[in-house]
């Protein structure tokens, strides 16, 4: 059965990370738009998020600054 253009893009994808991650390292993800940011430190082994961080929270979110003040405090 041939596989349709999404799923060989996905398995392709996949394949790549399984190869990049290891047991002693972790994945980060950092999603921007135009108004917001958010970052994820993920575990591929166990398949879990261990740490995540947007924009979007209230604490942060009601401090009121800049697009890049916002993404230094995500990082921290």
């Amino acid at each position: 059965m041939k596989k349709s253009t999404l799923e060989r893009k996905k398995y392709r994808v996949r394949n790549k990370i399984k190869k990049v991650s290891s047991s002693s390292r972790y994945r980060l993800s950092v999603n921007r738009s135009a108004k917001n940011i958010s970052a994820q430190i993920i575990d591929d082994i166990k398949n879990i998020t261990l740490v995540s961080a947007s924009s979007n929270t209230k604490d942060i979110k009601s401090q009121k600054k800049n697009k890049k003040d916002l993404s230094t405090i995500v990082a921290e």
